[in-house]
């Protein structure tokens, strides 16, 4: 069954005052805006004030800079887990949650982050992934080795301040001695 509004039904069912509607005014209220009809995704974690995209279908994101941000209409992110987010726990510490951007040969190394419980539960309490590393130290020497739970990777080896900071800073475990896997 069509539907047909002249003026006079619509004057008829009450409506007298209306005015006309234009198309313009409709595409104001519904039009999305120039992020998402580019199918961008905005969004960040609750701990940081950085913004990443991603594009459909929402692979993983990137960090953006703040004049990317403006060009793109400054819109509002979605706060949570990022898009392509590894949520893992290490072999020596598996109650300790780490958390941090996809990474590729594309995308600029962000330091992960060790997470609080409210944390985690602020990005939806994802499972975490448990790597087949740890890190492991002895009790005389400051020095911090990663291992792993498979031989088959190799012995222990020391990690630079930077390693270990890009891999969140997590804990190690001390040991007698350095053996070639993980405890």
């Amino acid at each position: 069954m069509k539907i047909r509004a002249t003026r006079r039904s619509v004057r008829r069912a009450g409506f007298a005052g209306a005015s006309a509607v234009t198309l313009a005014a409709v595409l104001a209220i519904v039009a999305p805006t120039a992020a998402q009809a580019s199918g961008e995704r905005y969004e960040k974690y609750p701990w940081s004030d950085t913004v990443y995209v991603s594009s459909y279908p929402y692979v993983a994101a990137r960090a953006i800079t703040y004049p990317e941000w403006v060009a793109a209409g400054s819109p509002t992110p979605r706060v949570g887990l990022v898009t392509g987010s590894h949520v893992i726990s290490y072999q020596t510490n598996p109650s300790a949650i780490y958390i941090g951007p996809f990474q590729d040969d594309l995308r600029p190394r962000v330091n992960d982050r060790h997470v609080s419980y409210a944390e985690w539960l602020a990005v939806g309490s994802p499972s975490p992934t448990r790597s087949i590393y740890g890190y492991i130290k002895t009790a005389n020497s400051p020095n911090i080795y990663r291992c792993s739970t498979d031989g088959g990777y190799g012995a222990p080896y020391l990690v630079t301040y930077d390693s270990w900071l890009w891999n969140g800073s997590p804990s190690p475990v001390t040991v007698s001695s350095i053996t070639a896997r993980c405890p």
